[in-house]
Order: structure tokens, then C-alpha cells, then sequence
């Protein structure tokens, strides 16, 4: 994808750069020393000289904004299984372990890194799951590095019906997660095995790995949280924990929260990461707005859970903030629609990389449009006034339909049926925005289009 002049240019200090400003400044000094005469008869080679180390300075990282990291370009994909990344999980002894997924024979330095933490109430679940594996898969064809996790779980969900007991499970894996991420930030400042860019670690779990994820990036700080809580968090090692790999930072850049939750909205703050959250709106599990966790699966003959607030209630308090965020509904959807729903899940994984592509890369130009050999989809006319008809040949139909701004926020989601339908958007703002189309033929991706508002 092209780069425009008025793309944000994101400067990288790595050390070859800094070791070319050095080289620049010290030219500069010698030249500067000597005789004029000399000066004179040097000049031709002292621009050739200059030139070419200033035009070696990458001064934008302009592999932010290629088609890396949001189209699949490499092929295959190689794993790295069973991973220690800490010996010393809780302050104890016990071993932890995450597999490690790298695109196939890329060669690129300073990688986006995903950490993916799986589900599965706290007591089941492991990094082998279904839907880390195809998340983790996908988003290294687009040229990530990403890792799932083990974290320490309990023995039964029973045992979480004791808030005590509830709140310090998720505490302990909240600091798994963060001394994985810290296991990262430490190998790169060591020998770097996995060529990753350590200010561009992202992290993101679905369900208990979801909770993990909000936990982590909201609370700042341990005073931020209810006594209780503070109790628990001092007795694990503080804020960053106590699961090994000290003295490195676990913050990350931006996060996906994959039907998670927090206890207090009021956590959510200035400075938290960009966020990205997609939920079923008829979760019983976890709740979409505010409730008990569990109290919908139960029908109240048993009481639920510790109290959690979702996606509905976080998406809307991060954009308050005005801290990029974006929400992906499922309407009359149950927890976790897309470990049962192939197309759910597709849809997910699109959203969510024109979600972290676009942080960096916010540019008209830059929304990606998905094609699909399988799926001859027409939308007209574009750019257009906001009324639009979108044509579904071969057979096909749609299934619904979803609009985004460039920041990755939902501005319309829609259950649609039919090969030709019309869709109104009166009152959206004129600007560039992505449409996304999920057909009911099973095993065919979302296709995304660039559509232009005046």
C-alpha cells in the first residue's frame, strides 16, 4: 500500500540508526577541522558521503504501513511448541509453557507480537485450543509474531464460586500473562530469538483469557482497585506479579478482549491501550453489559458468579476517553459464538486485524479490501450518499453485514438474507469506511470493501 505525505511517520531509534547519526556527526566534525582548501577539493565527495548516509536513515518505519500485517503474505507458518517462558510461576516452583508462531521464512527484524491467552472458566482450556491455534496461525500469515499460553488454573469451577478464591485465580493468571509478555521484552534484550519489536508487543484471549486481558490492561496500578483486591494483588507480588522475568515491563500497546470483562468500569482510565472487543449480546456466561458471571446459564436456580461488566459497558467508557476502541456485537448470540461458528470467527479475525492495522496505519487509502475467488460481491454506487446496494452472485447470499470507521469503531452491524439488499446510512458523516460482508455459504471469508461517504 502506498505511503502518503500525510501518513503519521513513526520514527524507530534502533541501533544501527543511531549508529549512522554518529557516524553523520562525526563526518561532519572532520570536515569541519579541516583547512578550507581542502574543504573545497572534498566537497563532491562529501555530499556523495553525506547523501547516502542520510538517505540510509529509515526514518519512517514504512513497513507499518505495507501490506504486512494485514493481508496473509507468507505461505506457511512455523511452530515453536512448548516454550518455558517462566520456571517460577506464583513465587514458587511450578513451570509455565507457550508455543511460539513465526511467518515462514521472513527475514524482517523488530516484529508485532501477539500474546493470546485461550479460555476456559479458569479450571479447563490450554494453548492447544481450537481458536488460539487458528488466530495465532492467521495473524502470523499476516506476518506477526504471536504466542499462546499456559497459565495456572484451578482444580474445579466450583471453587470460583468463592469470590476469594475467584478474584485470586484471576489475579494469578493475570501475572502469568504479563511475566509471558516480560519473558518477550527479556529474550529480546538478550539474544532476540524471535526478532520482535519490544515496544510492539500486543496481547489479546477470549473468554477467562479475555478477563485475563482486561484485568491486565486496565488497573494501572494497585491502589486503583478495591481493598479486597489490593489484599490479593499485594500477597501475589504487587502489580506486575510474581511469575518470574523481573525487571521488564508487561504493558502492552493495544489488546483484544474476546468476550471478557472487568469488575469496575471505572478502571478503564487515560493512558490504557487501545482496545478491541467483540462479544455475543446474549452471552449467559459473561455478561454483555453488567451482572453475575454465569447468572444467565444458570436461570438464577443457582447464584451466579463475581460480578463482571462487558463488552457493551467497556467499549462505550474507553470511546468516552477517547481512546481507540472498537466493538464487534453478535446479536442473539450466546458466549464464545465463534468456537462453534467458522464464519463468527472469520468475521472476528478480519475486524480485529483492520483493528490493530489501522492504529499505526490510518489512512483512506490503507483500508484493506478482502476478495474472495468464491464470492462475486458488487457494491454500488461508491462512493455514494450513504444509500447503498450491495449484489451477491453464484448462488450465495449474505448474511450480515457490518460498517467501521478507520479506527476499527462499529458504526452499523446488521443480520441481513438475500442476494441483493439496500442499506441506509442517512446519518453518517461524509469519510472513508470499511464494509465488511459475511456470506452464509460455510467456509467462505468475510469480504471487505473500501466504501466512500460525501
Amino acid at each position: 500500500m502506498p505511503r502518503l505525505l500525510s501518513e503519521p511517520c513513526v520514527l524507530t531509534f534502533n541501533p544501527g540508526i543511531v549508529s549512522k547519526i554518529k557516524t553523520i556527526f562525526l563526518f561532519s566534525f572532520l570536515y569541519n577541522s579541516t583547512p578550507t582548501s581542502m574543504k573545497i577539493k572534498a566537497l563532491p565527495l562529501v555530499a556523495v558521503i553525506f547523501m547516502t548516509l542520510f538517505f540510509a536513515l529509515p526514518l519512517c518505519s514504512s513497513a507499518q504501513c505495507s501490506t504486512r500485517y494485514i493481508d496473509s503474505i507468507f505461505g506457511q507458518v512455523d511452530t515453536t511448541f512448548n516454550v518455558v517462558y517462566t520456571t517460577t510461576a506464583g513465587g514458587g516452583t511450578q513451570t509455565l509453557l507457550l508455543d511460539v508462531y513465526t511467518p515462514h521464512g521472513d527475514t524482517a527484524a523488530n516484529r508485532k507480537l501477539i500474546v493470546w491467552a485461550h479460555g476456559g472458566a479458569f479450571f479447563e482450556g490450554s494453548k492447544n485450543d481450537n481458536d488460539m491455534q487458528f488466530l495465532c496461525t492467521n495473524f502470523a500469515h499476516r506476518g506477526y509474531v504471536c504466542a499462546s499460553i499456559n497459565y495456572r488454573l484451578v482444580s474445579s469451577v466450583v471453587l470460583l464460586y468463592d469470590s476469594t478464591t475467584a478474584f485470586k485465580t484471576i489475579d494469578a493468571a493475570v501475572n502469568d500473562m504479563k511475566a509471558s509478555i516480560r519473558y518477550f521484552r527479556k529474550n529480546a534484550a538478550d539474544s532476540n530469538t524471535y526478532r520482535i519489536d519490544a515496544n510492539q508487543i500486543y496481547s489479546g484471549g477470549g473468554s477467562a483469557g479475555a478477563i485475563m486481558v482486561d484485568f491486565a490492561t486496565t488497573i494501572d496500578s494497585v491502589g486503583e482497585t478495591p481493598p479486597y483486591y489490593q489484599a490479593i494483588m499485594d500477597s501475589n507480588g504487587g502489580y506486575e506479579g510474581n511469575s518470574g522475568n523481573p525487571g521488564y515491563s508487561s504493558r502492552v500497546v493495544a489488546a483484544a478482549s474476546l468476550a471478557g470483562g472487568i469488575s469496575n468500569i471505572d478502571w478503564i482510565g487515560p493512558g490504557n491501550p487501545p482496545t478491541f472487543y467483540a462479544q455475543g449480546t446474549a452471552d449467559k456466561i459473561i455478561p454483555y453489559e453488567c451482572g453475575s458471571v454465569f447468572d444467565g446459564y444458570t436461570g438464577g436456580l443457582i447464584p451466579g458468579l463475581f460480578r463482571l461488566c462487558g463488552s457493551a459497558e467497556l467499549e462505550p467508557q474507553m470511546a468516552s476517553l477517547h481512546i481507540p476502541t472498537g466493538l464487534q456485537p453478535f446479536p442473539g448470540a450466546g458466549h464464545v459464538p465463534w468456537d462453534s461458528n467458522q464464519g463468527i470467527m472469520n468475521e472476528v479475525d478480519s475486524a480485529l486485524a483492520i483493528f490493530f492495522y489501522t492504529l499505526t496505519c490510518p489512512l483512506p487509502t490503507s483500508v484493506p479490501e478482502v476478495t474472495n475467488a468464491n464470492a462475486d460481491v458488487k457494491v454500488y454506487p461508491n462512493p455514494s450518499n450513504g444509500q447503498l446496494h450491495i449484489s451477491v452472485a453464484g448462488g450465495n447470499e449474505l448474511l450480515s453485514i457490518t460498517v467501521t470507521d478507520l479506527t476499527g469503531r462499529q458504526i452499523l452491524k446488521q443480520m441481513v438474507s438475500g442476494a441483493q439488499i439496500d442499506v441506509s446510512l442517512p446519518t453518517i458523516s461524509a469519510g472513508v469506511y470499511t464494509l465488511q460482508m459475511q456470506l452464509k455459504e460455510a467456509g467462505i471469508n468475510p469480504v471487505t470493501k473500501k466504501i466512500v461517504i460525501e
